[in-house]
């Protein structure tokens, strides 16, 4: 869903309880592994941005999509996200679970390392 919220907290804000308990989530988890990368709008939805590095995620109308910048990374934890979908640069959830999270969390954590930051 295309939003013109000016900051991120906005964003998350604009969308009901359940929606947006699962953006302030993915939120506080980019801003947790990546914290010396600035939060902002890009393209409609809340980026994460250092130099080069682009992570980003967004509600869309039927789904969540996190934009990741690591395709191998990403295909090395496809079977790990059972009711994920997979984009050329994105993953997909219908619903997030605590489970999910935990998942990127994994999955960023181990990207961060490969970051020459």
């Amino acid at each position: 869903m295309q939003s013109e919220a000016k900051t991120v907290k906005d964003y998350i804000q604009s969308f009901d309880s359940k929606e947006n308990k699962v953006l302030l989530n993915l939120s506080k988890l980019f801003q947790e592994i990546f914290p010396e990368f600035s939060e902002s709008m890009k393209y409609k939805m809340p980026t994460y941005v250092y130099d080069d590095y682009y992570y980003a995620f967004a509600k869309q109308k039927h789904y969540f999509s996190i934009y990741l910048r690591n395709q191998e990374l990403m295909q090395k934890y496809t079977s790990k996200f059972e009711k994920a979908t997979f984009g050329k640069n994105c993953i997909r959830f219908r619903s997030i679970s605590k489970y999910d999270i935990e998942l990127l969390r994994e999955l960023l954590l181990e990207d961060r390392f490969t970051l020459k930051l």
